[in-house]
């Protein structure tokens, strides 16, 4: 795809790795892309990182690389989008769903039962009804967020509150966050199969005990930060296989919501 000249209006883990592990910690500004931001700047990942800077996606496309569901636009421009100086460059990855799933899923057998994975992301806007779901970021065995799922990422729109708010997911959700359209969020969650389990901590940390655990999320408006989530915690699943299948955008059909992404990036110790 050939990337845009212009951005339209375009929407989250961040563990603190400095911190309390991985952290989240970028400055945003009014302006557009800064021209100094190279995918060196973007969060590694030991596991796999796409920054979106290269024409098409970094790691390719294929059987095994990136695939897609829906047509996004890997090429999308971030300028204007308030994106200087912090972890997103000048492009990035748009699911713009009017009612089916939009979505890329990256294949990689990675072999991996406990990962922390870190993206941000941008809702443009969305026409979601009251209590209405939608996941944008899984991880699992199957393209559409099916099969074994180690971890994913809600946003969910509140009538009442007239907001959207975002969690994370295993076999419960979850404290659920409010969040803004037009706004960048930058997130990280730590899952791991909890049958692996066998004591606190023991193999991975979160584990409370045999079969037993804790996944976490964390949110900011900058990188690095928590002021939207805090190590919350979701219930991990006692996945049988670890995910091959790595996926962004608007993976809920019958929703419709405008969502950019500035990156992705995984890793298997926390430490990007």
């Amino acid at each position: 795809m050939k990337k845009y000249l212009f951005a339209l209006l375009i929407l989250l883990i961040a563990f603190p790795a400095y911190a309390f592990g991985p952290a989240i910690q970028a400055v945003v500004s009014a302006g557009g892309a800064a021209a100094t931001c190279t995918k060196a700047n973007v969060p590694n990942g030991d596991v796999y990182k796409e920054s979106f800077e290269d024409a098409g996606y970094d790691l390719g496309t294929g059987a095994a690389a990136w695939q897609e569901s829906g047509s996004p636009d890997e090429d999308k421009s971030l300028a204007g989008l308030g994106t200087a100086t912090n972890q997103n460059c000048a492009y990035g990855l748009q699911a713009t769903s009017t009612g089916t799933a939009v979505y890329s899923w990256y294949h990689l057998a990675a072999n991996k039962n406990e990962v922390w994975r870190e993206f941000s992301f941008y809702v443009v806007s969305n026409s979601m009804t009251d209590g209405q779901t939608a996941t944008v970021s899984c991880m699992a065995t199957g393209a559409d967020c099916s099969g074994q799922i180690m971890g994913r990422v809600y946003i969910r729109y509140t009538n009442a509150g007239t907001t959207l708010n975002i969690f994370a997911g295993g076999d419960a959700t979850s404290t659920i966050r409010a969040i803004s359209t037009d706004t960048w969020y930058y997130v990280r969650y730590h899952a791991f199969a909890k049958g692996d389990c066998d004591g606190s901590d023991s193999p991975y940390v979160g584990c409370t005990g045999t079969d037993t655990g804790n996944g976490q999320i964390w949110v900011g408006t900058t990188y690095g930060g928590t002021d939207i989530a805090n190590g919350d915690t979701f219930t991990a699943t006692a996945v049988i296989a670890p995910p091959d299948e790595w996926i962004l955008g608007v993976l809920t059909a019958s929703r419709t919501i405008d969502i950019i992404f500035g990156y992705d990036a995984v890793d298997d110790d926390g430490t990007f």
